[in-house]
């Protein structure tokens, strides 16, 4: 009995269908600083308006379509709870940069330093910024990636370019009728900031179509390199949860 104790064993877990595969991904965290580094840079470009032609819109709406196609690839690969985390950290470093660039350029300068308006400019706006980022981001991001993982699902990992763009397109636009308002409502006119809304709606739109080709590269690259697809079966689709299922393994007895 002894000798068959010592010999029990727990076979290995792979991770090529669950989320908890991703644990010794080789692209995983690299992928996350950049889905950070991506909506910050378009938080702070956010009052910037660029007008081309009929055109107008906020310098950062260049910017924002590439957060969803990361959040795209990585609930395509990795799985839905591992896209839901993302999103939670990301919430979490937008708190914290906003809070500490808030505290910060509040402290006294010398009478020399005349940038004071500009920091004011940018940074002072943030915590708006951030509330309105926020809320937009983990309404629109929830639904697109509960509803490009229940289609991989529904259409068995086919048709990547059509789950896509009909998870991302209903996603900004939501983003946009949350964020938007928050943002400029006050800051302009009422017909100027519904122009804005229709001219960004529109542009993430036909972005949408015109990432998907790479969508769909990456997500194969990454699926081949990691060799990990995941199916997101039984799923706790909850917004406000962090953990992450992990496969038990069934403990056996070599005799």
């Amino acid at each position: 009995m002894k000798d068959a104790f010592k010999k029990m064993t727990l076979p290995p877990v792979t991770g090529e269908t669950s989320s908890a595969g991703c644990l010794k991904s080789n692209y995983l965290i690299g992928l996350a600083m950049l889905y950070m580094m991506f909506p910050m840079a378009s938080g702070l470009l956010v009052y910037k308006i660029v007008a081309i032609g009929i055109f107008l819109a906020p310098a950062g709406i260049f910017i924002n379509p590439i957060v969803y196609c990361l959040s795209n690839v990585t609930t395509e690969v990795y799985g839905y709870e591992i896209a839901r985390n993302m999103m939670w950290w990301f919430v979490l470093a937008s708190v914290t940069f906003v809070a500490i660039s808030s505290l910060l350029i509040q402290l006294p300068s010398p009478e020399s330093f005349t940038n004071q308006a500009a920091y004011d400019l940018i940074l002072g706006s943030m915590p708006r910024v951030c509330i309105a980022g926020i809320l937009g981001t983990v309404i629109s991001l929830s639904f697109n990636n509960y509803f490009l993982s229940k289609l991989k699902i529904k259409l068995q990992g086919k048709a990547y370019w059509l789950r896509s763009i009909l998870s991302t397109s209903p996603g900004e636009i939501i983003y946009n009728l949350i964020a938007y308002p928050i943002m400029f409502l006050g800051t302009m006119p009422f017909k100027s900031l519904v122009y804005i809304f229709l001219s960004v709606s529109c542009f993430k739109i036909c972005m949408t179509f015109v990432f998907t080709p790479a969508e769909w590269l990456l997500a194969n690259f990454l699926k081949k390199k990691e060799r990990v697809n995941t199916f997101d079966y039984d799923v706790d689709y909850s917004i406000f949860r962090f953990k992450i299922s992990k496969p038990k393994p069934e403990l056996k007895v070599v005799l």
